[in-house]
Order: C-alpha cells, then sequence, then structure tokens
C-alpha cells in the first residue's frame, strides 16, 4: 500500500471518528448535558488538520491543492459570498498537471512569490460577510498584506492573525463590523507592521498599549468604534509613525503629552471623543504635521501657542470645544496653513493682525465665539 493511501485511510478514519463523535455528542446533549465525547474546539481543529492533511496527503494528481489552498478553503467556509466573487476557489477536481504549489495563486484575490506561497490576500468591496477563521491564518505563515475592508464582516478578529502571521507588513480591516476586544498582539509576530486601519467597526475594550512596541508602523487607525478608556501615553514611543486616527471613540481622560514627541508624524485625527483636559503645549513640536483635527471632544483651557511652530501645518480644526482665553498671535506664524476652525469655543478678545500673513489661508471659521473688533485688512 502507498504512504498516499495510508496518509489518506487515516485522514478519511480520523473524518469518520470526528462525525461520529459529534454526532453522539447531539443524541446525548439533552441527557448527559455536562459530558461532551469531543468538545468543538476539538472539533474544529481535528477537522482542519485532517482537511490540511489530506490536502497535502493527496496532491499532485489527485487535487492539485497546497496546504495554504486548504487554509484559505477554510477561511472561505466562513464567509458568505452572495455575488460570487470567490467562486473560483476550489479545489481543481481530476487529474491535472499543474504543479500543486500554484494553487491557489490564480484564485481571485490571491497574491504569491516566486516560491509559490501565498504572500497576499485582497478581499476588499466584494461584499461579503461572515467571520474569518483563526485557523485558516495558523496555516498562511507567508502572509505580507491582507485587506478586508469594505466588506460586511463580523465577529471577533482572529487571534492568530496578530501572532502567527510574523512577515506581515499591511493589515486593512477597515469598514466592516468587527466587533469585541481586540485579541493580544504579540510584538514579535507583528515586528514588521507598518499598516494598520481598522477604522469604522465596532470593537470595544481599550486600545492596546502594545502598538507601541512596533518599530515599524506607520499607520494606525482605530476610529469610528466604542473604544474606551484613555489614549495609551505608550504610543508617543513610535517614532515611525506619520498617521494617528483615534476619532470617534469613547476615549476619555487627558490627551498624553507624549504623543508631541512622534516627530515623524503628519496627520493626527483624535476628535470626536470625550476627553477632560487641554491641548498639551508638547504638540508644537510635531513640526512634520500636515493636518490636525481635535475637533468635538471637550477640550478646555488655551490654545497653546507653541502650535505656532508647526510651518507645515495646512489645516487646524479645533471646532466644538470649550476652548477659552484669545487666540494666540502666534498662529499667524504658520505658513503653510489653509483651513483653520476655531469655531464654538469660548474665545475672547481680537483677532491677531498677524492673521494677515496666512497667505494660503483659504477657510476661516471663528463663528460662535466670544471675539470683539475687526478681522485685519489684509486677511
Amino acid at each position: 500500500m502507498s504512504s498516499k493511501t495510508k496518509d489518506w485511510g487515516f485522514s478519511f478514519a480520523l473524518l469518520c471518528f470526528v462525525f461520529l463523535s459529534f454526532l453522539a455528542m447531539k443524541k446525548k446533549k439533552a441527557c448527559i448535558p455536562h459530558i461532551n465525547l469531543l468538545p468543538l474546539p476539538l472539533l474544529h481543529m481535528l477537522w482542519m488538520e485532517a482537511s490540511i492533511s489530506m490536502a497535502a496527503g493527496g496532491s499532485g494528481a489527485d487535487s492539485g491543492l497546497s496546504t495554504e489552498g486548504a487554509a484559505l478553503l477554510e477561511l472561505k467556509a466562513g464567509l458568505e459570498d452572495p455575488f460570487g466573487h470567490l467562486s473560483d476557489w476550489q479545489a481543481p477536481s481530476g487529474n491535472t498537471s499543474t504543479s500543486t504549489t500554484l494553487f491557489p495563486c490564480a484564485w481571485t484575490g490571491v497574491t504569491c512569490n516566486t516560491s509559490a506561497s501565498v504572500t497576499g490576500l485582497d478581499l476588499s468591496q466584494r461584499n461579503l460577510s461572515g467571520t474569518l477563521s483563526d485557523a485558516a491564518f495558523r496555516a498562511l505563515p507567508w502572509l505580507v498584506s491582507f485587506n478586508a475592508s469594505c466588506n460586511a464582516l463580523s465577529g471577533a478578529l482572529p487571534a492568530s492573525l496578530f501572532s502567527h502571521v510574523p512577515g506581515l507588513v499591511a493589515l486593512d480591516l477597515s469598514r466592516n463590523y468587527f466587533e469585541a476586544e481586540f485579541p493580544p498582539i504579540s510584538p514579535a509576530s507583528l515586528s514588521s507592521l507598518s499598516f494598520f486601519s481598522a477604522y469604522s467597526n465596532n470593537f470595544t475594550g481599550a486600545i492596546p498599549a502594545a502598538f507601541s512596541e512596533l518599530p515599524r508602523l506607520r499607520h494606525l487607525d482605530l476610529g469610528g468604534s466604542f473604544f474606551q478608556g484613555p489614549i495609551p501615553p505608550q504610543l508617543g514611543a513610535l517614532s515611525s509613525l506619520t498617521y494617528l486616527g483615534l476619532s470617534g471613540n469613547l476615549l476619555v481622560g487627558p490627551i498624553p503629552p507624549e504623543l508631541g514627541a512622534l516627530s515623524q508624524l503628519q496627520h493626527m485625527v483624535i476628535g470626536y471623543n470625550k476627553f477632560s483636559s487641554h491641548i498639551p503645549p508638547e504638540f508644537g513640536n510635531l513640526t512634520n504635521l500636515l493636518y490636525m483635527d481635535l475637533c468635538c471632544t471637550n477640550l478646555s483651557g488655551p490654545i497653546p501657542p507653541e502650535l505656532g511652530r508647526l510651518g507645515s501645518l495646512n489645516t487646524l480644526f479645533l471646532y466644538r470645544n470649550s476652548l477659552s482665553g484669545p487666540i494666540p498671535p502666534d498662529l499667524g506664524q504658520m505658513s503653510s496653513l489653509m483651513s483653520l476652525d476655531l469655531s464654538v469655543n469660548n474665545l475672547s478678545g481680537s483677532v491677531p493682525p498677524e492673521f494677515g500673513g496666512l497667505r494660503s489661508l483659504t477657510l476661516l471659521s471663528l463663528m460662535y465665539n466670544n471675539l470683539a473688533g475687526t478681522l485685519p485688512q489684509a486677511i
């Protein structure tokens, strides 16, 4: 008997045992509610292992499906695909002359390297719903990029996505319905991660401070969910970060002055929260900043004159807060400023004549304050 036959026979026997155990459990559930022959998580694990074993043992002329291909079929099994975007995700039938390692490289949204390992997976904007399989990502060790944005995916994120994909560089889960808290983040397993977006989901709990231990992270967007608690001050250690998006959550407490150490930051979008503090003067150190949005987030106190050092800033939104005191003349030094919105605050005094030097300004909103006097003629 060939080794291939033995492997397939073992896998078939294992599947039969799993199936019969499951039936026994279902039948006896009402009689023996506290005894299960096999727990459901173990059933699922054995099923996945058997499926991968069959795929590997029956490769070549029998199925032409690699281990990674079996993992993608496991991923597909948890998804609803009403428009059939993933209809070509299936094991080949009959004899095939194609190398087993090339499957599933020709499937929709799948990218492979020269060794035919799956490195990219793009499922974005495909009207998919359902959940992501944890077991599937444990069998995709070479994955570099995963984009599942703009779908209707739900449930909790698979823990393996944050612990078993060591080469992951880009992860986009934005505009879905994922929920619950983030799984534990393994910095050692995500040391290559550069882009992470979970914008517009239903996540809860605290923002994981472990993000601060990802040295190559450049883009972090956790906006549009239900994250609670304070911003972890440890995020100020992300020396490569260029984009920070935390807007539209339920974040509270003071804004950490440590964020002023993000020397490479270009976009800060942290408005629409429930902070209870002032604007840290340390933000004047963000000299590479292009866009700052701190609107609608319960900020109080004066506008720090240190913001006038942000010579590259083109957009500053501080509207709908409780900021008070005069407008700092230093803001007139922001030579690149194009949009400035300070409306709906408690600002007082007059508009500084230095604003006449803002030659790039195209939007200026100061309404609903306690300002007096006239606008500088040079504006």
